[in-house]
């Protein structure tokens, strides 16, 4: 864990991590902790990402990892979602579908920026002499 002297890692105050029926070893956390560093550095302007690691024995055996991640920042937060086998595998699909969103949010508003469109003013003002 972190140390009171030292402060802790730009990941570390924004993100959440939860197991639902799935015990977190330190390789998950630290998995996570890496990928969502990296989201983090892709925008810096994010509040706060959640990730939730679910085992759910329930599902076929190719389905039963499931990850979510929700990525909180000014404006819709973005969602995804992956299951698969392989708990590292559904990790990686999801901060990939993040950042994929993150990368075609900042697209939208910079094509936004650069091409606004024009106002449509209606005919029935008044004119000016």
């Amino acid at each position: 864990m972190n140390n009171p002297t030292t402060p802790p890692a730009p990941a570390d105050d924004k993100l959440i991590i939860s197991g639902i029926r799935l015990s977190l070893t330190d390789a998950l956390k630290n998995l996570v902790r890496d990928k969502v560093g990296k989201l983090l550095r892709q925008d810096p302007r994010i509040v706060r990402v959640r990730m939730d690691l679910e085992h759910d024995q329930t599902k076929a055996a190719d389905q039963e990892f499931v990850v979510k991640g929700r990525v909180e920042i000014g404006g819709p937060d973005l969602l995804a979602q992956a299951a698969s086998a392989d708990t590292y595998k559904s990790i990686d699909e999801v901060v990939s579908k993040l950042s994929r969103a993150l990368r075609k949010r900042a697209a939208d508003r910079k094509g936004k920026r650069n091409h606004p469109h024009a106002a449509d003013i209606g005919l029935g003002l008044p004119k000016t002499t």
